[in-house]
């Protein structure tokens, strides 16, 4: 495993090497290292104003009026109107993006996918559009007929323990409020020289009954090596209202904290109640809170609280910065005969991470993109022990290839902390289909 993380490592960085050495400009979605709840709160719900100061007081244009115009409608539900007003637009301005863009929305919204995407097509790479409408060509890709994500991400650390999930999806609609997904995943467990691997089979249900409402059911099974399993499963609702959305997840899962956990068939039953808010200026706000009860007994809370604001934006640039805080606690540290347990579950753990991330385009088709990371944490085993802080610091690289029907992204990091060094590697493709 080593080994084939090392091969994938040299060979996306020389694959990113060649590639500066042509840069150019623009920018690119967002890649971040977070964890998979923050990431699709922020990729699906983080949509902010679209009028700047500027717009407001220059006087308009009678397509521009229009535009306004069909923009409301749209906001206000009133359809045809909308539609009215955006094609009285096009008539004056045949190739006014801004439009396009707003009537490739409003047949997003009204569930024709066809005519949303063949707009969207036309503007979206040739256009530094706002996060709104970045956000919406991304559901958009969601929403098609069929399309299949893939991907593999390796994590790595020097205390000799090394994680890996491959993983494939197929995702298909049978309409504009009802869809499924079928995944399968390879994971596998390396602890010195003792590994296990595990398959897994999930089926999801998506579906969407209000334009602010959404939910998902979600039911699997992870195979192990000496071949028991573990039925699983996950419930989220997502609620959006204004400049807030709320998403509650439930969930039944694999405890997959060191070799111990997985061998003996620990699982943990998980909930979690997360809230975005849009503030003025671009930035985001999201506050998580969680619970989880280990199989043994045992039971831990936590929240968190991250804040993200783009510090800087043109045509060919993103410049964002973001701030992240949190705190866990387990109720039990020791077994009945007071020895610790076998996975790690201090009774404190709290601290912060400062992330600045650059984002710039290479070609119409190719991303680039950097960030720095520092962090700082702290913990406490039990009420006996003394409290032990680290830091350390962190950077990564990424990539991204898109076209038509096409997405291929890639992304590697590395944190140094004070007692150890760990790595990833994550490697993603997407494909689509009518």
């Amino acid at each position: 495993m080593k080994r084939a993380f090392l091969t994938l490592k040299l060979f996306f960085l020389l694959c990113l090497f060649l590639g500066l050495s042509n840069l150019t400009a623009s920018a690119q979605e967002e890649m971040e290292y977070v964890n998979p709840l923050e990431r699709r709160l922020k990729n699906l719900y983080a949509i902010d104003e679209y009028l700047s100061a500027e717009k407001l007081t220059k006087k308009p244009s009678e397509a521009e009026a229009y535009i306004e115009l069909g923009n409301l409608r749209r906001m206000q539900g009133e359809f045809e109107e909308s539609e009215r007003f955006y094609k009285m637009a096009l008539k004056l301005e045949p190739n006014s993006l801004q439009a396009m863009q707003g009537l490739g929305m409003l047949y997003y919204v009204m569930g024709d996918f066809e005519k949303a995407k063949s707009l969207m097509n036309k503007t979206f790479p040739e256009a530094f559009v706002s996060d709104e409408e970045k956000i919406m060509a991304d559901a958009l890709k969601e929403k098609e007929n069929t399309s299949i994500f893939s991907g593999l991400n390796i994590y790595e650390n020097d205390k000799n323990i090394t994680e890996s999930d491959g993983f494939i999806e197929v995702y298909w609609a049978s309409d504009h409020r009802l869809s499924t997904s079928l995944a399968l995943n390879y994971l596998t467990y390396e602890e010195y020289n003792s590994k296990e691997v595990n398959k897994k089979a999930g089926l999801t249900l998506y579906f969407k009954p209000s334009n602010s409402l959404s939910v998902s059911m979600n039911a699997n099974t992870l195979l192990y090596s000496q071949g028991s399993s573990l039925n699983g499963y996950s419930l989220t609702a997502a609620a959006e209202s204004g400049n807030f959305t709320a998403t509650a997840i439930a969930s039944k899962e694999a405890f997959r904290d060191n070799i111990f956990t997985i061998r003996n068939r620990y699982y943990k039953n998980f909930g979690k109640l997360a809230l975005l808010g849009k503030l003025k200026g671009k930035a985001n706000i999201i506050q998580g809170i969680s619970a989880s009860k280990v199989s043994d007994g045992n039971k831990f809370y936590g929240f968190d609280t991250e804040f993200v604001k783009p510090l800087f934006e043109d045509e060919k640039n993103i410049l964002t910065a973001s701030a992240r805080v949190f705190y866990e606690t387990a109720t039990k540290q020791k077994d009945a005969n007071g020895i610790y347990l076998n996975y790690w579950m201090p009774k404190e753990y709290q601290g912060g991470e400062l992330r600045v991330s650059l984002e710039r385009k290479h070609t119409k088709k190719l991303s680039l993109g950097c960030d720095l990371q520092y962090m700082q944490s702290s913990y406490r085993l039990d009420d006996s022990v003394k409290k032990v802080k680290s830091n350390g610091v962190g950077a990564g690289v990424s990539a991204k290839y898109k076209n038509k029907d096409f997405e291929a992204a890639g992304y590697f990091g590395e944190k140094l902390r004070q007692n150890y060094r760990e790595r990833r590697l994550e490697v993603s493709g997407f494909w689509s289909f009518f």
